[in-house]
């Protein structure tokens, strides 16, 4: 009984040491921002600048940049530079955000926003609005819409517009957006963890031993007691 105790008692504690480790192996994903063009022209040789912000790995849902604005122009406040105006799309520029887990190889996703930026643009001064003009994500192209989503090898990805900071002269401005994953479960009850069947089996082969030992205990004092 002891020797089973003993065995049982290793056993439950490879299972544990498992369960630790596949909780210690957090998600995680990665995504990269594209924006379309570099620059928007203004109406007296102006503009405004769009850079494409820096994505990365990550672990949680996060709100990013998309872009970072800046601008340049020599008009004064009597005569500031005007953006051009939008094209028969409506929008004057575009953000795509790439999404997948990071292994090379992998599949990857990409939503895509149009956009239109516009105002007025001085030497020391930017006045401007922004506005999402549609999305296209994995269910195709929505016009209005502010939000994507797509499923990348099992993780349900979110996309929303989160608002837009006007640039300073001490500070760029920025798209924001705001990103959520979410792994999804294929088809079916969720599986249990390898860690969780090896405890059942253990569980269920230490019950049995047991009833075995009493049924066996019973039977040798019966016999010694005829």
């Amino acid at each position: 009984m002891k020797h089973s105790l003993s065995l049982f008692a290793v056993a439950l504690t490879f299972a544990l040491a498992a369960t630790a480790q596949s909780q210690a192996d957090p998600f995680q994903y990665s995504y990269n921002w594209v924006a379309t063009p570099v620059s928007i022209g203004a109406s007296a040789g102006g503009g405004v600048i769009l850079t494409s912000s820096a994505g990365g790995p990550t672990n949680v849902d996060t709100d990013t940049s998309a872009a970072n604005i800046t601008w340049f122009s020599s008009a004064n406040s009597n005569h500031p530079d005007i953006t051009a105006p939008p094209s028969e799309r409506g929008n004057n520029y575009s953000l795509a955000i790439t999404l997948g887990d990071g292994v090379v190889g992998d599949p990857t996703g990409t939503i895509s926003f149009t956009g239109f930026l516009g105002g007025s643009l001085t030497h020391d001064s930017a006045n401007l609005a922004n506005a999402i003009t549609g999305v296209t994500d994995g269910a195709g192209t929505h016009a209005g819409q502010t939000s994507g989503v797509i499923d990348v090898n099992g993780t349900q990805f979110t996309v929303s517009y989160n608002g837009f900071t006007n640039p300073t002269l001490a500070n760029a401005g920025a798209i924001s957006f705001h990103i959520a994953a979410e792994a999804q479960v294929a088809g079916g009850p969720t599986a249990p963890e390898p860690s969780s069947m090896v405890l059942g089996c253990l569980g269920l082969m230490f019950l049995g031993g047991v009833a075995y030992r009493v049924r066996r205990r019973k039977t040798d004092l019966l016999n010694a007691a005829v």
